[in-house]
């Protein structure tokens, strides 16, 4: 007589199933965990790029005055810092405005840090190039920041004259 044929898995083929499905589930798992990470660090840095470009623009509009600063907190969100930094170029009446927003070390594991620079016209300078110092208009009134004027305006109005004008014709 023959043995009957057994039905079901073997102790071994269970095991092995188990174990296998227990290392997808951790390989997933992890890969869940990372890309949370990510996500996190995506947001971080989205949010230092918006409070960074907010700064800048202030700068440039005149709300702030323009002066270095050192780790200072933004008014809106207290995990957050800037700084500003003034750097000469050797262009004539140009100064790059480096300003940087981090995370409080405190507030963060790993602090994420974003910089934008921009080249500004520095006016404070009076034609003559005596040093002293002009008035500077009032922002509030549609004038500048103290002293400063953004390059990229005498381009942009280049670029609005050249785009109503393709032809090339000198428009005085």
């Amino acid at each position: 007589m023959m043995a009957p044929s057994r039905r079901g898995f073997s102790l071994m083929e269970v095991l092995l199933a188990t174990s296998i499905l227990l290392a997808s589930s951790i390989a997933l798992i992890e890969l869940a965990t990372i890309g949370r990470k990510q996500a996190n660090s995506a947001y971080d840095l989205n949010q230092a790029q918006l409070h960074c470009q907010a700064k800048l623009d202030e700068i440039v509009a005149g709300v702030v005055p323009l002066k270095g600063v050192e780790s200072q907190e933004l008014d809106d969100d207290p995990e957050w810092r800037y700084s500003v930094e003034l750097r000469p170029l050797p262009m004539h009446e140009l100064v790059a405005v480096v300003v940087t927003v981090f995370q409080a070390p405190e507030t963060s594991r790993r602090p994420v840090q974003f910089s934008l620079v921009r080249w500004l016209m520095d006016t404070t300078l009076t034609p003559s190039g005596n040093g002293a110092r002009s008035t500077a208009s009032n922002p509030a009134q549609g004038g500048q920041a103290q002293g400063v004027s953004p390059v990229s305006q005498s381009r942009e109005s280049n670029l609005n004259r050249s785009a109503r004008n393709p032809g090339g014709v000198s428009i005085p």
